[in-house]
């Protein structure tokens, strides 16, 4: 990732609970508000995913730094919406680009807040171990209905 100051480093991290069962944190990256955040309950969606013993830290990056991960994991030289590392069983990290999902959701006739919304389902699906294909698409429509 790129190097950031110090000052900016101080706004980047906000953990949103820190209780002994759950580890939930947001990371910004991306040099602008995120806006597009709020009324998302990431952390109610970590939980009946997840579980509440599941530490999940989320990042919002630059196009170049998600770019570089795609690559570096995927071997897919682009800029992408989203990627899922499961760093052990219960700990894990959401990676997210702001300009692809906002670039993204008009194809799928979602907003911008609706595609992140059903992206974090389909990342945390991801980490639980879910494959591409129908199972995976129907748990996702089930969670995207609740």
């Amino acid at each position: 990732m790129a190097q950031q100051s110090s000052e900016t480093k101080k706004t980047i991290t906000r953990t949103l609970s820190t209780t002994k069962e759950s580890v939930f944190s947001i990371h910004n990256g991306t040099g602008r508000p995120l806006t597009l955040l709020r009324g998302i309950p990431f952390e109610d969606i970590k939980n009946k995913i997840l579980g509440t013993r599941y530490e999940l830290s989320i990042a919002f990056l630059k196009p170049s730094e998600i770019r570089s991960l795609n690559t570096r994991h995927r071997g897919k030289n682009a800029s992408t919406d989203v990627l899922s590392f499961g760093l052990s069983a219960r700990l894990g990290q959401l990676c997210f680009c702001i300009p692809d999902i906002e670039r993204k959701a008009p194809l799928f006739k979602l907003s911008s807040k609706e595609y992140l919304a059903y992206l974090t389902i389909h990342g945390m699906l991801h980490l639980k171990g879910n494959d591409h294909g129908t199972p995976m698409e129907q748990k996702e429509d089930r969670l995207c209905r609740a």
